[in-house]
């Protein structure tokens, strides 16, 4: 019978310093290629107001329907509420950085956001239907997203 020597399995690679290098590198390409997609939305919804004259027609145009405009407009204004009290007063004042938090110290935030989301997108869209009818939804679209992606360019989100 022979004598076998055993040898420990090495449960650990030697090449710690590569492998924390890679995985630098590759949320760093992962950061980049979320700035990117963020600046292409808001590249587009700032195409779509410059190109379509958004802004001089909504202020103007005797088509666009007011009631809604109103309404879209005050939940714009509280999604800029939530999107302030999540992105910059609870990481400068609360110290609460992770986005995962927000569920436990503000549960109600995001099911708010959602609806005056959703109330901002049917609104606006009526509002627009009389000046540029079928393409509203897809105008109301890009800037909706537009103005969604522009939280990527705020430090703390």
């Amino acid at each position: 019978m022979q004598n076998h020597r055993y040898r420990p399995v090495q449960t650990s690679s030697n090449d710690g310093g590569a492998a924390d290098a890679k995985k630098k590198h590759a949320e760093r390409v992962e950061r980049i290629q979320t700035k990117l997609h963020a600046a292409v939305w808001v590249i587009v919804a700032c195409c779509v107001v410059y190109y379509t004259d958004f802004i001089k027609i909504v202020l103007t145009d005797g088509r666009i329907k007011r009631m809604p405009l109103n309404l879209a407009i005050m939940a714009m204004v509280v999604i800029l509420a939530i999107l302030v009290y999540l992105c910059i007063y609870l990481p400068i004042f609360k110290k609460i950085s992770d986005y995962r938090m927000w569920e436990v110290h503000c549960p109600n935030m995001i099911p708010t956001l959602t609806g005056a989301g959703a109330v901002c997108i049917i609104s606006l869209t009526t509002a627009m239907w009389p000046v540029w009818g079928i393409l509203s939804p897809v105008l109301v679209f890009f800037l909706m997203m537009g103005f969604m992606f522009v939280a990527h360019f705020i430090p703390s989100c």
